[in-house]
């Protein structure tokens, strides 16, 4: 619209190509135990060719899905506490780039399209078992007692089972 009231239109079609994405599925575990992920992957336009799986900073699987799409990995954390997991994916947009696509061209990200899903893993830390013998000497077939002083382990942990424990 100019200064007189005159209008003119004009207008053109742009393609949005839809990011590839995932899941990350995974259970908190305690300290020293194997962490299972599993991935589900969904494509965008185009084919997930490439994938990068950060479970611990400078830790990580790398490799190309076209050739080797990971259903699950595995992995025992060094120690307890929250840790941050970053899955990178990116898919690569074949010409004419993507469904549905009548003309051929480019698009700016170099034909491809890629999502990164973060996401935080607590291990948690065990309990700190603790007894006291009040007696450490018995004869056969007496009572031995002894005191209990166990605690909750430090975060992240859980509270102590009273019922669990032998």
């Amino acid at each position: 619209v100019d200064s007189s009231g005159c209008l003119d239109t004009n207008s053109f079609f742009v393609r949005i190509h839809p990011n590839p994405t995932a899941e990350i599925i995974f259970s908190n575990v305690c300290d020293e135990t194997p962490v299972n992920f599993q991935f589900n992957t969904f494509n965008g336009d185009g084919i997930i060719s490439d994938w990068d799986f950060d479970y611990i900073s400078g830790l990580n699987s790398t490799g190309n899905l076209n050739q080797n799409i990971p259903t699950s990995l595995q992995f025992i954390y060094p120690q307890c506490g929250q840790w941050a997991i970053r899955l990178f994916i990116r898919d690569s947009l074949i010409s004419p780039f993507g469904q549905n696509t009548f003309l051929i061209g480019t698009d700016d990200n170099n034909q491809y399209c890629e999502s990164i899903i973060d996401t935080i893993i607590t291990i948690y830390c065990p309990p700190i078992a603790n007894i006291n013998s009040v007696d450490p000497y018995v004869c056969e077939d007496d009572t031995s007692f002894f005191t209990n002083l166990s605690q909750q382990g430090p975060a992240p942990s859980a509270p102590i089972d009273t019922t669990l424990w032998n």
